[in-house]
């Protein structure tokens, strides 16, 4: 039972098969904040969470603020708070004047009240009195089904915790679906405006997880946007009923090479690593014409930028392992260094924590880089060496891999990114023969370049990967 006026108790039933009348009502069919605002209110109160709905916590579950919501400066949840108030009263003056049940929502708070309606002599429940129009009874299952349908659709993020803890997430088209572990429903969230840039499945969209240690787990989500100049990417953080904790914006305005790019990037969830205890979001971002690219740390429990590392083309993949063993991990990058015209070549980076700020500019501050051949077949057929794989083995080896034509290049190289071993797919040789053969290329594969092909120069910090200076270290 919930708990009602003077007219006595209002069951849970009884509230959402009211909530279902109000929100389908031509009262309210003209304004969808305020039935996120109702639908969001009615269901924290069912759910016994009243002490939650304060103003910054309505501000962003329901009127789309960040973290950085003031209300001292934003007045947005008192407005929409009065006009909901106003509306309330107009529906039960009008449509609503024989409904059974009564949502109010009591001047100076934000807790609706629910009570039952005294009816006046003569007046059936649900209707007017005997000789007037009868409203059709709806059956109480069908009116919650109508009054969760009603949530779904208006509120935004949707607050209908149907199943167990999420568990899992799926894309379907612009559509998240959060999951428990039998596979169920607990919430879904649409996004308009959503590129689909990802396969429905990439695992660097979205994360299910106890992100900041507080026992309950959230969902990290990656809002890679179709135009991000005009409507900036973003990483949203829901708590597990699909509210909205904060969302924090992708990239930073920065000069590169003479070139100002703007904050409009795109963005991948690396994963959560801590630090002194501090639980830590890496996300990969790149500029959306291409560079530069930034390996940024997020603070999990607030989503504010902790540091950022800025470098001459994109960024492919990061992991997070401590390999100097001090106890504290460094990231280890995977990238093309390409800035401007030209392929680049394949880079693999350290960096040491903390980060440096959002002014960081691109290059600098790496603990380790190095640069790996661009083949000769890459070149004569405009392939970009692409890395594909990164990974730290059990025996002290980080494999690095990239695409050439014909395959792949493996590099297996030790702490100290000196090269261990080198393997190149067994159809490159076919390849770069096929491309002689054809006079595209003005030599056969001989041994002096394929151990060429094995050999990676380091450098004090990413250099300009199309730089002549840089091509000067491979004959080939």
């Amino acid at each position: 039972m919930v708990s009602g006026g003077p007219a006595g108790e209002v069951s849970s039933e009884g509230v959402a098969e009211q909530l279902g009348r109000v929100l389908s009502s031509g009262s309210f069919a003209g304004s969808a904040k305020l039935q996120r605002l109702l639908a969001f209110l009615v269901h924290e109160a069912l759910a016994g969470r009243q002490e939650d709905l304060k103003e910054y916590s309505i501000a962003l579950a329901v009127c789309d603020r960040d973290s950085s919501f003031d209300p001292k400066l934003d007045t947005v949840v008192r407005v929409q708070a009065r006009r909901l108030r106003q509306q309330l009263e107009l529906y039960y003056g009008g449509e609503g004047r024989f409904d059974p049940v009564l949502i109010e929502l009591p001047k100076g708070r934000y807790i609706p009240v629910f009570s039952v309606r005294a009816r006046s002599p003569g007046e059936t429940a649900g209707g007017p009195p005997p000789g007037g129009r009868w409203r059709r009874r709806i059956p109480w299952l069908a009116a919650v089904a109508m009054a969760i349908g009603a949530v779904w659709l208006f509120l935004d993020p949707p607050a209908v915790f149907l199943h167990g803890d999420p568990a899992q997430w799926v894309f379907e088209g612009t559509k998240l679906k959060v999951l428990d572990d039998r596979d169920r429903i607990c919430w879904e969230k649409w996004f308009q405006d959503l590129k689909l840039i990802d396969e429905p499945d990439d695992p660097r969209r979205a994360i299910v997880e106890d992100i900041d240690g507080d026992g309950r787990k959230e969902v990290l989500v990656s809002v890679n946007r179709v135009n991000p100049e005009e409507n900036r990417s973003s990483l949203i953080c829901f708590d597990a009923q699909g509210r909205k904790r904060w969302e924090t914006f992708y990239g930073s305005p920065r000069t590169f090479g003479g070139r100002k790019f703007s904050a409009a990037y795109y963005g991948h969830v690396m994963g959560i690593l801590r630090v002194g205890g501090k639980p830590l979001i890496l996300v990969l971002t790149s500029h959306h014409i291409w560079y530069p690219s930034e390996v940024a740390l997020f603070d999990a429990g607030t989503g504010k930028l902790v540091g950022v590392y800025v470098h001459p083309g994109m960024v492919y993949l990061a992991v997070a392992r401590d390999i100097d063993g001090d106890g504290v991990p460094e990231i280890l990058f995977a990238a093309l260094n390409n800035p401007g015209e030209g392929l680049g070549h394949p880079a693999l980076g350290a960096l040491k924590l903390p980060l440096p700020g959002e002014r960081a500019t691109p290059g600098g501050g790496e603990l380790a880089y190095v640069l790996f051949p661009l083949p000769d077949v890459n070149r004569a057929t405009g392939r970009y060496p692409t890395p594909y794989g990164l990974e730290v083995t059990g025996d002290g080896r980080i494999e690095m891999k990239y695409m050439v034509e014909g395959g792949g290049s493996i590099f297996d190289l030790d702490f100290g990114f000196r090269v261990l071993e080198h393997h190149l797919a067994d159809s490159f040789a076919a390849v770069h023969e096929r491309l002689y053969r054809q006079r595209i290329l003005d030599h056969r594969l001989g041994s002096r370049e394929i151990e060429e092909l094995g050999v990676a120069v380091r450098f004090p910090s990413a250099p300009d990967g199309n730089s002549p200076q840089v091509a000067r270290n491979w004959r080939y």
